[in-house]
């Protein structure tokens, strides 16, 4: 078996994001206590207080639950999960047999908006003309040399192709 990608959504990164949003919420009680600023900037802290509380909570949940998605080559199939904390893992499968092309597709650009920046996203276009496209939560775009490299090892003739919207 063969791992391709293999992102875990770190503990770390969501600590950090919860000492930032408590910080700031430091910040605004301090600010409050120290410039006596009165009962209506003291409502607005409340109220900024509890938003920022309210968005802790994500990060809370995501520390306790993380989120682990793999994508790999076990015998003559291409397999990728997601697995959230400690439910049971989602699994799909493809045989290596029947993937015909790569496709990555970047979001369409209107005149105006400026260089897209986005993940293009990863369809595996099939022999019998079906898709099958890799969820957005792998970054295909930047696995993308990693993804082609494993897998023209194994799929001779693979096409590779970018196309917009």
């Amino acid at each position: 078996m063969e791992t391709i990608i293999d992102i875990k959504d770190g503990r770390i990164g969501n600590l950090g994001a919860l000492l930032f949003l408590y910080g700031l919420s430091g910040l605004v009680i301090w600010a409050i206590v120290h410039w006596r600023l009165g009962w209506v900037a003291a409502v607005f802290g409340v109220v900024v207080i509890g938003i920022w509380f309210l968005v802790s909570l994500i990060f809370v949940y995501r520390m306790f639950r993380p989120k682990r998605r793999t994508l790999r080559l076990h015998s003559n199939e291409l397999v990728w999960s997601v697995k959230f904390g400690s439910s049971p893992e989602e699994q799909c499968r493809t045989e290596l047999g029947t993937i015909r092309k790569l496709r990555f597709v970047h979001a369409r650009v209107t005149a105006g908006e400026g260089p897209d920046v986005s993940q293009p996203s990863l369809v595996f276009v099939l022999r019998d003309g079906s898709r099958r496209e890799l969820p957005s939560g792998f970054l295909a775009g930047s696995y993308r040399k990693r993804i082609e490299t494993a897998l023209r090892k194994r799929i001779p003739g693979l096409a590779i192709e970018d196309t917009n919207g």
